[in-house]
């Protein structure tokens, strides 16, 4: 099987980002498999310089928008198979990649 990938532009924390990446990857290929979070950033100084509105900045890259994918995500799963569903589905991936 060839690898595939799209791109799906965006803000990651933007209030819309989220439900945009998950409504492309599902229009894409039907489900998700994986989340690889890859965005971050920080600022290069000590942290008594360190502004409100950076510190804020950072918790969103890092912590919020991971958290606001996630939730797209299982919202779907939700309705769909279940939370009971969701977590043997996830315990078998995780059992065969083993």
């Amino acid at each position: 099987m060839t690898p595939q990938a799209i791109s799906i532009n965006g803000d990651v924390t933007a209030d819309d980002y989220a439900k945009k990446l998950i409504d492309g990857t599902l229009s894409k290929w039907g489900r998700v498999d994986v989340i690889v979070n890859n965005a971050g950033y920080t600022w290069d100084g000590v942290i008594h310089r360190m502004s409100d509105a950076q510190w804020d900045g950072i918790i969103n890259c890092h912590a919020t928008a991971p958290f606001k994918i996630i939730r797209q995500i299982y919202i779907r799963v939700r309705v769909t198979v279940g939370v009971r569903g969701m977590a043997t589905t996830l315990f078998k991936k995780l059992t065969l990649s083993s």
